[in-house]
């Protein structure tokens, strides 16, 4: 055979060896829009919730209880560290961005099965399945702390201070939507600087105590939607 023929059949080979063409398709998810529509009506005066000026750094589901005392006048308050809200916080940045369609019924949803249960709801048992990010509470100080220990790539801290409360669209059975903001010189913030608590479910304390439970305190379980802002 001669060379000419050999330069071809090589040529031939090399040809069916090359890597054919291909067409990727790339998934983009993008991140759902904060709900402030839901309170448009009542979103106005010197404590309305601004509207952000960028997207989210996370979303968290926040599941626990608002914890209250009875004060002297026969009104269950929120005052010193030993009140305010205590939940645990989990990733729901996924899942609501795959998901937009709950972003206003995942609380109330998960609200049901956690009063289901007592507050002893197994959160592997329940769908959808969220990590846990971090948790909610108040410090010695009384500031709102949202420790988000298990963020990825790293932890993110805030102590805020409340700056913007709008009644929720069923005030009588919901807590306040609320947006909270460091304030700089008071706690820390790493990584995230505000948060909107929105969406929520339950948390409403009694509208009236006794004289006999001056003093004592009561928990009511609640779920809100945390998004984070830096």
């Amino acid at each position: 055979m001669s060379r000419a023929v050999y330069a071809l059949l090589a040529l031939a080979t090399a040809v069916q060896c090359l890597p054919h063409p291909t067409t990727t398709t790339t998934c983009t998810t993008s991140l759902p829009t904060l709900p402030l529509q839901a309170i448009a009506a009542s979103n106005t005066g010197s404590k309305a919730l601004p509207s952000p000026t960028s997207t989210p750094v996370v979303i968290a589901l926040g599941l626990g209880t608002q914890n209250y005392t009875c004060n002297s006048t026969g009104h269950w308050i929120q005052t010193g560290p030993n009140t305010g809200a205590k939940a645990t916080l989990f990733n729901a940045t996924s899942y609501l961005s795959e998901h937009p369609d709950e972003v206003a019924t995942l609380p109330s949803e998960r609200l049901a099965k956690y009063e289901q249960t007592g507050g002893c709801v197994d959160e592997t048992s329940v769908r959808p399945t969220l990590a846990v990010l971090g948790e909610h509470y108040f410090n010695g100080a009384g500031i709102p702390t949202f420790d988000l220990f298990d963020a990825v790539p790293s932890r993110l801290f805030l102590n805020a201070a409340k700056d913007g409360d709008v009644k929720a669209p069923n005030s009588t059975a919901d807590i306040d939507w609320l947006y909270l903001e460091y304030v700089n010189g008071t706690g820390s913030a790493i990584g995230i600087t505000s948060v909107y608590r929105v969406e929520t479910a339950g948390g409403v304390a009694p509208s009236s105590c006794t004289s006999a439970e001056n003093g004592t305190e009561t928990s009511v379980m609640y779920s809100a939607e945390y998004w984070f802002y830096d």
